[in-house]
């Protein structure tokens, strides 16, 4: 987990260098931008590939909500993809200056994925209290707080 919660902290100071430096504010910079974004929010699929192989599908839509963090993903990547392509004001010149910018989009679906992100997390916590602890759960499926599931499947019998 450690190295998970590092990957998506750098990620993060990476969003903010680009957020926040000039530098990157420059159009030549907007797919910079939009890839650091990108990045961020496909940094999911790792522990997402994680948690397949540790508890299987089952548990990923059943307990882990993972139907809702699909949904937040589509409504972030389709955000990037509107605010590195210039959507539709490419398409539209000086008809969107006021309304339907690129910009604008982005943060409507980003809020909307922050809001699909909010329910899915609080679906999780909610399993998670229902459930038990992750402590519990092991004693109870493996007989010991410190396997994992690879130690039950390669123990000596």
């Amino acid at each position: 987990m450690s190295i998970y919660i590092s990957m998506i902290t750098i990620l993060g100071i990476a969003a903010l260098v680009v957020s926040l430096w000039d530098k990157f504010a420059e159009p030549a910079f907007r797919p910079v931008r939009a890839s650091v974004f990108v990045s961020m929010g496909l940094s999911a699929v790792v522990p997402a590939v994680h948690l397949f192989f540790v508890d299987g599908l089952h548990f990923m839509f059943n307990t882990a909500s993972v139907h809702w963090l699909l949904l937040m993903a589509f409504f972030y990547l389709a955000g990037a993809a509107i605010y590195a392509t210039r959507f539709p004001e490419r398409l539209f010149p000086g008809k969107c200056d006021y309304v339907f910018q690129s910009h604008q989009l982005f943060h409507t679906f980003v809020v909307i994925a922050a809001y699909i992100h909010f329910h899915a997390i609080s679906e999780m916590a909610m399993n998670r209290l229902e459930m038990g602890s992750c402590t519990e759960q092991l004693i109870e499926r493996y007989g010991s707080d410190t396997s994992t599931i690879v130690d039950y499947y390669l123990r000596p019998y």
